[in-house]
């Protein structure tokens, strides 16, 4: 018996490879859901094996309860918008730990796109955002390669729309005869998708050091 080849089944698999890094690096992440139903005092985190009370400072207390609120309203189904929130612990994971490097953590594989409501929720948070992506999460272990920024959710969705405008001004001057059919090179249509935020630079920060 074979499992069908579905979305469900290549998220689980981006999750698992993102969780065996952040144990790998130090890093400890929560899902929204858990969040949501905590007293958001002190939280269990997971890092690998291990269960990790972390404190939560008050000043990001009202971010982390907007944010891990349904998306949908529901409570039967409900659906969040982003996946995790993680935070460096090193190798502690006994007492209770106090971190103060949090952020959001949203894995996508192949092809994923955010939605309209990762886009918009962007520009709300401020705890940075780290995007995780694997390009073909089929791919054996030892020939997977995870891409990954960390930046704030302002700067990633204002990349995101000038991506968009711009691909958007190339169809519109295609139709419009602008660039002549016989000089039209399909190498010149930009390829970058959503979760491509351009080259490293001085402004993106390393997530894991």
């Amino acid at each position: 018996m074979r499992p069908r080849i579905t979305n469900a089944l290549k998220g689980a698999l981006g999750e698992v490879y993102y969780k065996e890094l952040c144990d790998q690096r130090g890093w400890a992440y929560c899902s929204l859901e858990n969040l949501h139903n905590s007293s958001l005092d002190v939280i269990s985190f997971k890092k690998g094996f291990s269960r990790i009370r972390v404190k939560i400072p008050d000043s990001i207390k009202p971010e982390i309860k907007a944010i891990s609120a349904p998306s949908n309203g529901s409570r039967d189904n409900p659906r969040f918008v982003f996946d995790y929130l993680a935070c460096k612990v090193g190798d502690s994971t006994e007492g209770i730990i106090r971190p103060t490097d949090f952020c959001w953590s949203e894995i996508k594989t192949g092809l994923g796109i955010f939605s309209k409501n990762q886009y918009l929720t962007m520009y709300k948070i401020t705890l940075p955002i780290a995007v995780f992506h694997i390009e073909d999460i089929f791919a054996k272990p030892h020939h997977i390669e995870m891409d990954w920024k960390m930046r704030s959710g302002k700067d990633i969705a204002d990349s995101l729309q000038i991506k968009l405008e711009s691909k958007k001004k190339f169809h519109n001057d295609y139709l419009s005869n602008t660039y002549k059919k016989s000089t039209y090179q399909k190498s010149a249509y930009p390829k970058k998708r959503f979760y491509d935020f351009g080259n490293n630079s001085s402004k993106n920060q390393k997530w894991f050091s």
